[in-house]
């Protein structure tokens, strides 16, 4: 039992390993001696010389423009029910950042079950800021429904911004600027109507 708590102790470094007991290191590591490499012969063949710039090509062609393909709505066919069409995200303008957005683009929700968590993705890919009030759902739903959204947030490379910590959230895409006018009324209606 001693020993088996001093190997113990020795495992852990609180105590000096007995070298004692480890067997005598005096003999060599290998048993013979090692051996030199033969010299292996030299190859006396000529061998063919290629000039630096003989593989140089001219400037290449430039590859001939893809066909444009036409723009279609994806179709949903994961459960064997009807086929339905989805539009299609919106694209940010060309110019960059819009302006500031007004308050009748901003949508607020109040999902109590994670089925209602799709209109977030939907304002997102539609381009439009959305206020999510997770204040009525039960914790677990509101973990769930705060994962979906973070989710939707990373792919659609858009934004998430807490509100007031663990209850609001508002998100939005990288192209549409909340004003502060607009966080204003909000915070005003306790984040119950966008008027």
């Amino acid at each position: 039992m001693n020993e088996r708590v001093r190997k113990m102790l020795g495992f852990l470094g609180l105590v000096e390993d007995d070298y004692s007991d480890y067997p005598a290191m005096d003999r060599p590591y290998y048993d013979e001696e090692p051996q030199p490499e033969p010299v292996r012969a030299r190859d006396n063949r000529p061998r063919t010389v290629i000039p630096p710039n003989a593989y140089q090509q001219s400037a290449p062609a430039p590859a001939p423009a893809p066909a444009p393909v036409p723009r279609s709505s994806s179709v949903s066919v994961l459960n064997s029910g009807p086929v339905v069409a989805r539009p299609r995200p919106v694209p940010a303008p060309p110019g960059g950042l819009r302006g500031m957005t007004p308050m009748a683009e901003v949508e607020i929700l109040h999902p109590v079950t994670f089925d209602e968590c799709q209109a977030i993705a939907d304002n997102l890919r539609n381009g439009r800021a959305s206020v999510v009030v997770l204040t009525d759902a039960p914790a677990e739903v509101r973990r769930r429904l705060l994962d979906f959204t973070s989710g939707c947030v990373y792919a659609f490379l858009a934004k998430i911004e807490t509100l007031e910590k663990g209850r609001v959230y508002m998100t939005y895409p990288a192209s549409v600027r909340v004003s502060p006018e607009v966080r204003a009324a909000l915070k005003s209606s306790n984040y119950r109507s966008v008027e």
